[in-house]
This record gives structure tokens, sequence and C-alpha cells, in this order.
């Protein structure tokens, strides 16, 4: 909840003198993923009621993972023996009068991802008892788009089984719309990071949105 709380006080500070049919529409959209798979890899569509926005994870084997969604809006795919998993975050609702999403300073973008950011790692840490170590966040400007690259690593004694598979994650977020895309990576060997930032960021550079529902998804 310190996720919504925080977000919604900072949307009430933003403040804007006018706001248009369109943006109120952007305000309140709604999301519903497709993932298909292709020759190249696989592209995830997120479809809403006027907006748009694609990704592609490109690789030479490219499947869904036998797991697949667990909650709405999550994709987890399998590349070269490597999971991805990408999810949509909405921003908390309503969005306050008067805030403009497709209108913020890059500093505002910056407060809202390291809002949900550290949402996130305090939720790995006292709802998961992952105990994370070592945390790394990094701004990055992937096609004139601000992204927040994020790490961590799991202590042994953390408690979970997870933390006996795996040894580090890593994400890529941004804002969408009304939404956080979140792309992320486990690792089960923390040599490993380089490549995964590297596949991450690959996938981040295919980021397309676009002002309409696209046909045939």
């Amino acid at each position: 909840m310190k996720f919504v709380i925080k977000l919604t006080l900072f949307m009430a500070l933003l403040t804007v003198t006018s706001m248009s049919f369109a943006q109120a529409d952007i305000n309140t959209e709604v999301f519903t993923s497709h993932i298909t798979f292709n020759a190249a890899g696989a592209n995830v569509a997120y479809i809403g009621k006027g907006h748009s926005f694609t990704v592609d994870v490109i690789g030479t084997d490219v499947k869904e993972a036998p797991q697949g969604g667990s909650q709405p809006n999550q994709n987890f795919v399998i590349v070269n023996k490597d999971i991805v998993q990408a999810s949509l975050v909405p921003l908390p609702q309503p969005i306050a009068d008067g805030v403009m999403l497709s209108k913020l300073t890059d500093d505002q973008i910056k407060r809202t991802l390291e809002g949900y950011v550290d949402y996130e790692i305090d939720y790995v840490d006292k709802q998961l008892n992952l105990s994370p170590t070592n945390i790394k966040k990094e701004f990055k400007t992937i096609n004139n788009k601000l992204y927040l690259l994020w790490y961590f690593e799991f202590k042994p004694e953390g408690g979970s089984d997870v933390a006996v598979k795996m040894s580090a994650q890593v994400y890529i977020s941004t804002l969408c719309f009304n939404q956080v895309l979140d792309l992320n990576m486990p690792l089960a060997d923390k040599n490993d990071y380089n490549k995964f930032e590297a596949q991450l960021e690959k996938i981040a550079a295919t980021l397309i949105t676009y002002d309409k529902v696209l046909d045939g998804k």
C-alpha cells in the first residue's frame, strides 16, 4: 500500500492549467495483454480503450514459459533457456484532476519510477522474506524514453526456496500511459548480470506506443 499512498500523494501535487479529453482518456485507460509468437521471437501487445503499446522479445529460441502469467497482464517467456517476465502495474486511481500523464517532466517520471521501485523492494523484503542486498538503481534513456534499471541480490538466509534457486534479479521499468511497464529476469548466476541487462535493454528498445487501438490483437 505504500506505493499507492506515495504515488497518490505525488500525483495530487502535479498541477497544470487544463486537461484535454484525450488526456483524461489516458488517465483512465485499462489495458489487456496479448502475446503472439513468430519467427523472430514474441510480440507482447497491450491494448487499451484508445491506446496501445508493444514490445518484442527477440531470440533464436523464444517460447512461452509453462507457468504462464499468474496475474492479469503478466507474461512469461523463455529466451534461449532464460526467463523473461513482462508485467504491468497501474498507477493509483483515480488520477488527480489536472495531472497530465503525457506531459510529465523527466524529474516527475524519475520520482514516480523510484516510488514504484522502493515499493517493490520493500515487498520483496517484508512479504517474500528474500532480504535483498547489493541494491543498484540506474536511470537510462533508450530511444528518448526514460527507464529505471534496477537490481538486487538475495541473502542465502532469505527464508524462501526462490533464494535457493536464484541469486539475483534484474529489472528495467518505464511509464507507458497510466501504467508502469516492468521487464525482469531472474539470475541463477550473478555473473550473468551484463548478459541479462543487455537482453532487457534490447527488449526495451523495441517499445512502441500508439494513440489508437491496434487491430488484429
